[in-house]
């Protein structure tokens, strides 16, 4: 059951057609749609940047640590 009519000449509509005709009737949702993906992506990366910072700093701290405990205890003057 075709939701449009068959073109006036019988020829099969191209899904390109079909789709370009969809998209321009639908203009404001393929926006919107466009909208929260782009929102929603940003999101996402912003979480894994500040996961990865939050990882790197953790990381460090406990590079430093380890420095501090493989330091050679201070020499006496005795």
């Amino acid at each position: 059951m075709p939701s449009e009519p068959a073109p006036a000449d019988g020829d099969p509509t191209s899904f390109r057609e079909k789709a370009r005709s969809w998209a321009e009737k639908h203009e404001t949702a393929v926006r919107v749609v466009k909208a929260v993906g782009t929102t929603v992506g940003a999101a996402v990366a912003i979480m894994v940047v500040k996961h990865v910072m939050t990882q790197s700093v953790t990381e460090y701290a406990d590079d430093d640590q380890d420095a501090k405990d493989k330091r050679l205890p201070p020499l006496s003057d005795t």
